[in-house]
């Protein structure tokens, strides 16, 4: 039972680095736009860049230590 409540609260972790992932990956995509009249400047760019980057690292490292399913490697873009 503790077992695959430890599961269950990994995989939960898991999916929400995916999110923030995406979300990120998406204002970069979007030109950095927050919001219309507020833009992300470049060293604000290249901070996320790195962000993206460290949580692509920890969702591989999750993946390969308790074999788990990452429907992204079906969808490189996200």
């Amino acid at each position: 039972m503790a077992e695959t409540f430890r599961k269950a609260k990994i995989e939960k972790y898991f999916t929400s680095l995916r999110i923030r992932k995406s979300v990120l990956k998406s204002q970069l995509d979007n030109g950095g736009a927050l919001t219309a009249d507020v833009n992300y400047d470049e060293l604000m760019r290249a901070h996320k860049r790195g962000e993206i980057e460290a949580l692509e690292l920890i969702i591989q490292e999750l993946e390969k230590e308790f074999d788990l399913y990452n429907p992204d490697r079906d969808h490189p873009e996200a």
